[in-house]
């Protein structure tokens, strides 16, 4: 199984000098506000697709709703807390009260993702920040940042562009001949797994099965090629939130009640692909204000992310560990994703994850015809 993960946030604040301005009111000119998105594979504007049941969050509190797909990537917190603590060294204050934004001025500093795979780069139009960003997301990812707007000297940008290529230690192609995975027991959807174990040792230890309780309650592990990311599916029962959900799985992988896949039990986790853009539309056009930064506004937040979950994967070098217990009749445990679940994306040396998926429904999936 592959994920590939690519995001890119900007937030766009423009200086309000830079366009009709009176004293007791600020006018915004949106030809001047816009932030086009680089016209480029594979993030390009205008092959969005408009989803009316999935919602990007721009932190891990708040609440899951019923029925939506929950996104959550901390790039964008990332990129927001740049300007926060480089740019106004404060809190950000608006003339206006946003929720998240009160949330976000008091996170820690957010450090879930290592900086091989993330650029948050923040800065003046009069340092020649754009041509500073573009230079860095060319060499570091081969990422050609051409948007189509002109900064003023007085402009503030903060772009952070991550990108991850996660392999599975093998493919989970194997042949379900006409097996079907209905989500939610309704929708025919593609999907990928393994269909009678394995009696490897050493594949055996790659596909680990965290505090099983039945069939609709698990955690489902799936070793990676990389030495630093761990991928978990969990389908549990949430939380009221998706940060009370993550800790509560994190805490029932953590008590180490751990099995193996068998030889005689299987796997089916659904395909999931998107291509997906939020403008956070809520603080567009809020006037900054915080003090030397009053006549600033923000023009435009966005975060775009291209997720793409599939069976590829390659071998990975490890301890190979088997696994034994006194003999017991037991029925073999079938993980099968069919109901919602959680999927985690963390480096193993971080408390926190970067990436966090909240699976409600089919959206995202790939429906059979």
């Amino acid at each position: 199984m592959k994920y590939l993960t690519q995001i890119l946030i900007v937030l766009f604040l423009t200086s309000c000098n830079v366009i009709s301005i009176k004293k007791e009111s600020y006018t915004i000119d949106s030809a001047t506000l816009i932030a086009e998105i680089p016209n480029q594979d594979p993030i390009k504007e205008g092959q969005f697709i408009d989803f009316q049941n999935t919602i990007i969050i721009p932190h891990k509190n708040l609440e899951i709703q019923n029925n939506k797909n929950i996104i959550y990537c901390s790039s964008f917190e990332i990129s927001w807390n740049k300007i926060r603590d480089e740019i106004l060294n404060s809190p950000i204050l608006l003339d206006k009260y946003v929720a998240w934004v009160d949330y976000l001025n008091k996170l820690p500093k957010n450090n879930s993702i290592s900086s091989d795979y993330i650029s948050a780069i923040v800065g003046f139009g009069k340092d020649d920040i754009l041509s500073k960003i573009q230079s860095e997301l060319k060499e570091k990812f081969n990422f050609h940042y051409n948007p189509d707007y002109e900064l003023n000297e007085t402009d503030i940008l903060s772009v952070a562009y991550l990108k991850k290529e996660i392999k599975f230690y093998k493919a989970l192609n194997e042949d379900f001949g006409d097996e079907k995975l209905l989500f939610n027991g309704t929708t025919d959807v593609d999907f990928f797994g393994v269909s009678h174990g394995t009696e490897n040792p050493t594949y055996k230890s790659k596909l680990r099965i965290h505090d099983y309780i039945n069939k609709d309650d698990f955690i489902f592990e799936i070793e990676t090629k990389s030495n630093k990311d761990e991928v978990y599916f969990a389908k549990v029962i949430p939380e009221s939130t998706m940060e009370e959900t993550y800790q509560k799985v994190i805490a029932r992988i953590n008590k180490n009640n751990l099995e193996f896949l068998g030889h005689d039990e299987e796997v089916r986790i659904p395909y999931i692909k998107f291509f997906i853009k939020k403008e956070f539309n809520e603080v567009e056009g809020a006037k900054i204000i915080n003090e030397d930064f009053n006549n600033y506004f923000i023009g435009r937040a966005i975060q775009i992310i291209n997720f793409d979950l599939n069976e590829s994967g390659i071998t990975v070098e490890s301890i190979a560990e088997t696994y034994s217990s006194l003999c017991y009749i037991r029925e073999p445990k079938k993980l099968i994703f069919d109901k919602p679940f959680l999927i985690i994306i963390k480096e193993k040396e971080k408390e926190e994850p970067y990436f966090l998926m909240w699976i409600n429904n089919s959206e995202l999936m790939n429906i059979k015809k």
